[in-house]
């Protein structure tokens, strides 16, 4: 989850909460536990997952991330 907690009364920056999810199936547990596959066939990579969340997050607010 991504917050912002905004500014009090001003209306160009206002409270913001971004929370992505992202579920996949798969035959092969990851190496870790709480991790992502290798196995890019059995949905996004973690590089992926993460460069997705970034681009999402840096359309709120281009070049400051």
């Amino acid at each position: 989850m991504w917050y912002y907690p905004g500014m009090p009364e001003d209306i160009q920056k206002p409270e913001i909460r971004i929370t992505a999810t992202y579920s996949f199936t798969s035959d092969h547990l990851p190496e870790n536990a709480p991790g992502f596959p290798t196995r890019s066939q059995d949905g996004l990579t973690e590089e992926e997952f993460l460069s997705a969340w970034n681009n999402l997050l840096e359309s709120f607010h281009p070049n400051k991330l």
